[in-house]
């Protein structure tokens, strides 16, 4: 059993005779013995590719490299290993060490397998939808040779149609559509490289916001207020949510939790505590609030007075800091037929989840993904991807 990291590198972790190995074209891998090697007198140790010998070890060191191999592969002495250089087409298949004496014992087969770096897909939208303020779309992600058709709200993503692989080979390239960071979000990949197509939420389903950007759109008076969930030190633009048409003793105000005044208009004033870090927009009536810091939490409303009050906007601004890295350990390790099945325990700010995860997939035994049911505390996952054996953490502030 082997475990594949990153994009290429393969890491001994158990003594097996057999061992799939999956590499970037183009890039080099090191295939170890994983296992003490000691040649006793008169013995010989080979690395073989197919039926064509590769190098020779001799007891006492001696190296003799194949002549198609020169230049094209290092060897250590010290543990047996073969680095092969600038893999392509031609090089996938069994490599294998083995020691010859008086028997001849094979220590290891590494199968190679050369995939290409994935295609960018392309993920559309297919419809959207509105209920009781929750948007609600479908959206098809396509890559090489495959589809798969998703619907999705702001915070998750469940497949309806289509097939996550163009067929049920670890050749094949993977698709997965999730939701982070208010997008959608098309992931193809393979064992050794991925890409992705993200789109806003904002931009699929304009008439609810939740990061970011916020739409002007023509409805009736807010209700409720909309939670807008922001990053310390960014922007972030405000704008009314709803047709706003100013009559002539009317005066418009952005307030501050209700009672601190940002700006109003007309005449156009920005108030003391906001000069320099807002910006009214006379042509929409948005406001800009600039480089956002802890005391800016709270409630921001655009209030239009004269005749008639009415309130034309409403917004819970929560700024929050950027996640600390979150820490992955693993509990336990078994491998049955063939498949190797691992526990594991991610830790993060407050909380942690622990998983069961073999080499596709990844699911929650204990722990909780959140420290508590609220939208300021850290979310937790741990997921499978990019290779089957790399295991992923991820930890993002929630909402």
């Amino acid at each position: 059993m082997s475990l594949l990291l990153g994009f290429g590198l393969l890491t001994c972790i158990a003594s097996s005779d057999f061992s799939s190995v999956f590499v970037l074209k183009g890039q080099d891998i090191c295939l170890d013995v994983q296992e003490n090697v000691q040649l006793r007198e008169l013995e010989v140790f080979k690395w073989s590719f197919g039926s064509a010998n590769i190098l020779r070890c001799t007891d006492t060191l001696s190296v003799r490299v194949s002549p198609r191999y020169n230049n094209r592969v290092e060897f250590y002495k010290g543990n047996f290993s073969l680095l092969l250089k600038n893999i392509q087409e031609g090089d996938s298949g069994p490599y294998t060490a083995v020691v010859s004496g008086d028997k001849e014992k094979t220590i290891i087969v590494h199968q190679l397998v050369l995939q290409e770096r994935v295609e960018p897909p392309v993920l559309t939208l297919d419809s959207n939808s509105t209920i009781n303020g929750n948007c609600n779309v479908t959206v098809t992600c396509r890559g090489q040779k495959t589809s798969v058709t998703s619907s999705c709200n702001s915070s998750t993503c469940s497949q309806v149609g289509g097939e996550s692989r163009g067929a049920e080979t670890s050749t094949v390239p993977l698709l997965s559509v999730y939701v982070a960071g208010g997008s959608i979000i098309c992931n193809h990949s393979n064992q050794v490289s991925w890409a992705n197509d993200t789109k806003e939420i904002v931009e699929l389903c304009p008439m609810k916001s939740g990061i970011g950007l916020l739409t002007c759109i023509a409805s009736s008076e807010p209700s409720a207020e909309t939670s807008v969930f922001m990053l310390k030190g960014q922007d972030v633009l405000l704008n009314v949510q709803t047709n706003v048409q100013l009559q002539e003793v009317d005066v418009l105000f952005w307030k501050f939790n209700r009672l601190d005044l940002v700006v109003k208009y007309p005449p156009k004033v920005t108030f003391e505590r906001y000069r320099g870090r807002a910006e009214f927009s006379v042509g929409d009536f948005s406001l800009l609030l600039k480089n956002i810091q802890d005391g800016d939490s709270g409630l921001y409303d655009a209030v239009v007075s004269g005749n008639n009050d009415r309130n034309v906007a409403k917004y819970v601004l929560v700024v929050q800091e950027r996640v600390e890295p979150p820490v992955l350990t693993v509990d336990s390790v078994s491998s049955i037929n063939g498949i190797c099945n691992v526990t594991v325990t991610c830790r993060g700010q407050k909380t942690s989840v622990t998983s069961s995860c073999n080499n596709s997939t990844c699911s929650q035994v204990g722990g909780e993904s959140r420290g508590a049911e609220t939208s300021t505390v850290p979310l937790l996952s741990v997921y499978v991807a990019g290779v089957p054996s790399s295991v992923t953490t991820a930890t993002k502030s929630a909402g």
